[in-house]
């Protein structure tokens, strides 16, 4: 068995079925008597010792504000090494920057426009730096949440 020809066969919990895989090839589980073949941390998979499974779902957090200094960068998302998905709409009528590498700048190489109504969003791949933004005028308000 190799990882391009099978698919492990999980329960509820996420949590590997032990001695049961999906063979691509024939588009059935099976039955392997000598386990999965796969190790975690040197030790085989098994009831006792799952693979690790990240939970694709978080709590949503607010970060929801509005621009504080016309005319300078400000933090909309700290750091988060934790973070799987962030949403970010600009519902003013002027134009805001971000930057996920850096400080937001307007029409400055690594900032981004985002359109008035404009969103930035991940779908499979997530940043977790800061999320800079600027703006030009104090007050204009974005809606914003990381999970």
């Amino acid at each position: 068995m190799t990882a391009q020809t099978a698919r492990l066969l999980v329960d509820g919990n996420g949590q590997i079925i032990p001695n049961q895989y999906y063979d691509v090839a024939t588009n059935s589980f099976k039955a392997s008597e000598g386990g999965t073949g796969i190790s975690v941390g040197g030790t085989e998979v098994s009831s006792s010792n799952p693979l690790p499974v990240q939970n694709a779902n978080a709590a949503p957090i607010d970060r929801s504000g509005s621009i504080t200094t016309g005319g300078a960068a400000q933090v909309a998302m700290e750091d988060l090494s934790t973070r799987k998905a962030y949403f970010f709409q600009n519902i003013s009528n002027e134009i805001m920057w971000g930057s996920f590498t850096g400080k937001a700048e307007p029409n400055t190489a690594g900032s981004f426009p985002i359109q008035p109504n404009g969103i930035i969003r991940s779908t499979q791949v997530c940043e977790t730096t800061t999320l800079s933004i600027y703006g030009a005028t104090t007050g204009k308000v974005f809606t914003a949440w990381e999970m």
